[in-house]
């Protein structure tokens, strides 16, 4: 009773909540506190949430949400395009990589810059694959790889190039996995 007016107290609640499994009850939570007091984080918070359960609609909207009120939304932005991609929307999701990308642009003297453009731009190949432009597709995922080489990101070069006749290049790319996998096997 002494924190009833407490904005924070809720999402912290809803936190709790969804950790323990509850997850009707953190929605209820993290939704009485946007009405309290909006926020990017509780925005933030309930998208989650919502791509948890794979509520897209409900996540998209509150990762907009979200990024309107971030001082940074690049990040959300890049959830934003995943999240269009996961509805089958990939010019939603061109246009939130796009947003990604200019709001990102901030981040380019951090040393996490090159993760957060190769993720950028795999989520551009992807939507680009789902408009059925292998080639453009190419040309992101083969940024994506330069900057932040991922066994997935191979695998997507792989069908890019095998879509486009370009054998020699799509086995190179299966060496690249490959590799990328037996690291991760002798890492461990």
């Amino acid at each position: 009773s002494l924190f009833t007016g407490d904005p924070g107290l809720p999402l912290v609640t809803a936190q709790l909540l969804q950790a323990n499994g509850k997850l009707a009850e953190a929605e209820a939570q993290y939704r009485r506190a946007l009405r309290v007091h909006p926020t990017d984080i509780g925005w933030y918070l309930l998208a989650q949430l919502m791509m948890a359960q794979k509520n897209y609609p409900e996540a998209a909207s509150a990762l907009r949400h979200s990024a309107d009120l971030a001082l940074l939304p690049a990040g959300r932005y890049l959830s934003l395009g995943n999240v269009d991609l996961a509805m089958n929307r990939p010019d939603e999701a061109l246009r939130a990589f796009d947003n990604a990308e200019r709001f990102g642009e901030k981040l380019a003297p951090l040393p996490s810059y090159a993760r957060f453009s190769a993720k950028v731009a795999e989520g551009r190949g992807r939507a680009w694959l789902a408009l059925h432009d292998v080639r453009r597709a190419t040309d992101f995922l083969e940024k994506s790889t330069r900057l932040a080489p991922e066994r997935q990101r191979w695998n997507l070069l792989v069908d890019c190039y095998s879509a486009q006749g370009r054998t020699a290049e799509a086995e190179e790319a299966r060496r690249h996995t490959k590799e990328l996998t037996t690291d991760r096997t002798t890492a461990r």
